[in-house]
């Protein structure tokens, strides 16, 4: 290969170096950010943090954010919230107190797990989240 052809290949590498370069640094700025989110895995049974450490949920407790998750607001009353988690179980056993101690053994469990819950309690309302919970579970896998 001639001089003159090797220079100008080189040229032109370097330049498309510089594009691609250019082209990678307009798709990052351009894509939109998908911000780490809360979100529940294995259907509901895991809830998984931004930064992917997992807190594993019994039945109330799945019930109890996945009615937070779905609200629109994202907030409900203490009443409503007994009354989804009941109607989900198919059970009467959850109150107000019951909901109290629930909550406060999820917290505990969290803590113990080094999570600090989106989960807050609202004066005089009942409780919300701070963040929303990803819900879009995948279906399960059929046999078959």
């Amino acid at each position: 290969m001639n001089t003159d052809l090797r220079s100008t290949v080189i040229q032109l590498d370097a330049g498309l170096r510089m594009i691609n370069s250019a082209l990678e640094h307009l798709r990052q700025h351009l894509e939109p950010r998908v911000e780490a989110a809360w979100r529940l895995s294995e259907e509901g049974w895991i809830l998984v943090t931004p930064d992917n450490r997992k807190l594993q949920l019994g039945n109330a407790e799945r019930a109890l954010l996945l009615a937070l998750a779905r609200h629109p607001a994202r907030q409900m009353k203490r009443e409503e919230l007994v009354k989804t988690i009941n109607d989900t179980l198919d059970s009467d056993h959850y109150n107000t107190a019951a909901l109290s101690v629930m909550i406060s053994r999820l917290r505990k469990k969290a803590t113990a797990d080094g999570v600090d819950l989106p989960l807050h309690a609202v004066r005089g309302q009942g409780y919300a989240l701070s963040s929303g919970i990803d819900i879009n579970m995948p279906a399960p896998k059929s046999a078959g």
